[in-house]
């Protein structure tokens, strides 16, 4: 056998061994499941896939379900769902654990160029390490240039934070540190989200000011500089949204639909539906991004 026939002898092996794993995905079996351990499960789809199985030791818990006529990989799918784990396809190899836990590996990340024009770039970090832990800032003080490195979910949402903080200072804001003269005392209306979860922030955030929470009126009140309450209007702005729980996320070629619960009651929406005011704009990446005027928060599987 030549070189050549030998190259087509591994092509189609190659194919049939390809085609093989894709056609016991693709296999529809009925499955019925009662109190049976989650990593179990996924074992068994993994193993019927024609898949290895790596699951990871934080899958914990039980599960009961009948699905019929279903294919192991619509299976997958409904598993992850139900339980806000989730899965991927790694040389062959189902891993299956946490949306959190398979972002720190797997996650496609993404960086962003920021020039600033009127506020510092040390400014614009550290608010950021307040609004959006999980993007990390590089600074360039000479340029005045902040880079950003992220899910590119959260750099969207970052951007959109940095703009807004920059056009607010616009000519009326020097780049050096402002003294604390000039201080004033401001209240702030939060409309949905926790008044005691935000002043810990605020607290946290700015330890040499007073803020205080108003339980009654729904009102944070403190003494700043004007510069600083841009910074604290932008933060407030940011976790007052509604304590939405994503319970669930459903696509089927283009359609994509989203299982909200709020206050105990869940409502199934799709891009574009409102809830309390609050539209669902898109999904990216398994993460739902809500919008209310100029406002957005941004909830993942999983996670609240």
């Amino acid at each position: 056998m030549n070189s050549r026939q030998t190259a087509m002898v591994v092509i189609v092996l190659l194919g049939v061994l390809l085609w093989g794993q894709i056609g016991l995905a693709e296999t529809v079996v009925d499955m019925d499941f009662k109190e049976a351990p989650l990593g179990d499960v996924f074992q068994v789809l993994g193993e019927l896939a024609g898949y290895n199985v790596l699951i990871d030791p934080t899958v914990n818990g039980t599960i009961s379900f009948y699905l019929k006529d279903l294919t192991v990989t619509d299976a997958l799918d409904l598993l992850i769902q139900a339980t806000g784990y989730d899965y991927r396809i790694v040389n062959n190899t189902l891993v299956v654990a946490s949306q959190t836990r398979l972002a720190e590996r797997f996650q496609s990340q993404d960086s962003a160029f920021v020039p600033l024009k009127n506020v510092s770039a040390e400014d614009a970090s550290r608010l950021l390490g307040i609004v959006v832990p999980g993007v990390k800032t590089y600074i360039d003080p000479e340029l005045n240039i902040l880079v950003l490195f992220g899910a590119v979910a959260e750099l969207d949402f970052a951007k959109g934070i940095l703009e807004k903080y920059d056009s607010i200072r616009s000519g009326s804001v020097q780049l050096e540190p402002q003294s604390d003269t000039g201080l004033s005392s401001k209240r702030i209306y939060v409309e949905y989200g926790s008044g005691l979860e935000i002043l810990g922030i605020l607290q946290g955030a700015f330890p040499n000011r007073q803020f205080a929470w108003d339980p009654e009126l729904r009102i944070i009140s403190g003494v700043a500089p004007e510069t600083e309450w841009q910074q604290i209007q932008i933060i407030v702005a940011a976790k007052d949204h509604p304590a939405f729980i994503l319970k669930g996320l459903v696509s089927s070629g283009d359609r994509i639909l989203v299982l909200v619960d709020y206050d105990g009651t869940t409502t199934l929406m799709k891009p574009g539906d409102m809830l309390l005011g609050w539209s669902v704009e898109k999904v990216v990446e398994k993460r739902v991004i809500f919008t209310k005027d100029d406002r957005s928060f941004t909830l993942e599987m999983g996670r609240q």
